[in-house]
C-alpha cells in the first residue's frame, strides 16, 4: 500500500528552487492545505470582518507549517530545552499528518465548543 502511495505522490510532486539554491517539493497535499487556510480565512471574514484575519492567522499558520515543512521538521534532532534532546529523526508523514489533524479538527472543535 505504502509503495501505491508513493507512486501516486510521485506524479502529483514538483520541485521548486529557491534563489539560494535550496529546493522544497510542492505536492497536492500541500497545495490543499494552501487553499483550506484561504478558506477558512474568507469564512471568518465573511462573519467577522477583516478584524478576524489576525486570529485566524495565530490558529492557522502552525498547521500549515507543519504540513508545508514536515521534511525539514523531520531532520531536527539536538537539544530541545530543559535538559531534553531528540538523537533520531521523525518520520515526515507523522508532522505532516499532526499539522492535518490540527488544520481539520480546529473547525470541527470550534464549532462543537463555541
Amino acid at each position: 500500500m505504502l509503495r501505491a502511495y508513493n507512486v501516486l505522490v510521485a506524479q502529483l510532486e514538483f520541485p521548486v528552487v529557491s534563489k539560494r539554491g535550496t529546493e522544497m517539493v510542492v505536492t497536492l497535499s500541500k497545495i490543499a492545505a494552501l487553499c483550506l487556510v484561504i478558506v477558512y480565512t474568507s469564512i471568518s471574514v465573511f462573519m467577522a470582518g477583516f478584524v478576524a484575519i489576525p486570529g485566524m492567522m495565530i490558529l492557522l499558520v502552525p498547521p500549515l507549517g507543519l504540513i508545508w515543512f514536515a521534511e525539514d521538521l523531520g531532520e531536527f534532532t539536538g537539544y530541545v530545552g530543559k535538559g531534553g534532546t531528540v538523537d533520531r529523526s521523525s518520520p515526515e508523514y507523522l508532522i505532516a499528518a499532526f499539522g492535518w489533524l490540527v488544520l481539520l479538527g480546529l473547525p470541527i472543535y470550534m464549532y462543537c465548543y463555541s
